[in-house]
């Protein structure tokens, strides 16, 4: 089967989880798939490559600011949307660019030919306004509603970033809430 014929799915899938964080504690919200972006076979080639610069550093968390509370329509996507897509998001969305907040986590095994491999993400909102300058927080009534796995090759510029994966959980949106923060475990199963 030629190359281009195959589907990401066979070898990896990934999973996000979203979590409400609070001072004393963490409750998990929500569970969805992700879809993988092309961008992430340059970031494989690169890493692979011995370049560094290209490894899975952060994650975004998309979101939309509302004045009231509202059903979200997330953007249509597929596999050839990447960076561009969140560099040219203008008000009432922006996203946050976050590194992330622990190391990755990895678990390998050889048990049902390699299913359980895998290598696990995690992030936690941080700041007070998105990328592009929007206000991030209670009063704007922000709405958190999908994210990406991103590489980070020069930190001071967003523009250069990689997307890996992006995942949509539109119809729960988690909104800012005083006091807490919204966690972001993304696992990717390698099969």
């Amino acid at each position: 089967m030629p190359v281009e014929n195959i589907d990401p799915r066979a070898f990896a899938v990934g999973e996000v989880e979203l979590f409400s964080i609070g001072p004393w504690d963490r409750r998990s919200l929500l569970k969805v798939p992700n879809l993988y972006l092309y961008q992430g076979a340059d970031m494989a080639a690169r890493v692979v490559s011995g370049d560094r610069d290209y490894r899975i550093a952060a994650m975004y968390l998309e979101f939309e600011n509302q004045v009231v509370p509202a059903p979200i329509t997330p953007p249509t996507y597929d596999r050839t949307g990447g960076i561009d897509y969140y560099t040219s998001l203008a008000a009432p969305r922006d996203y946050l660019r976050i590194p992330l907040a622990i190391a990755p986590t990895f678990d390998t095994t050889d048990v049902a030919l390699y299913a359980h491999n895998k290598v696990t993400y995690f992030a936690v909102s941080a700041g007070t306004a998105g990328v592009n300058g929007l206000a991030f927080d209670v009063a704007s009534n922000s709405a958190v509603f999908g994210g990406a796995l991103a590489a980070m090759p020069d930190i001071e510029i967003p523009a250069n970033d990689l997307i890996w994966a992006r995942s949509y959980w539109a119809a729960t949106p988690e909104y800012k809430q005083a006091n807490r923060q919204i966690g972001i475990q993304w696992t990717l199963r390698f099969l």
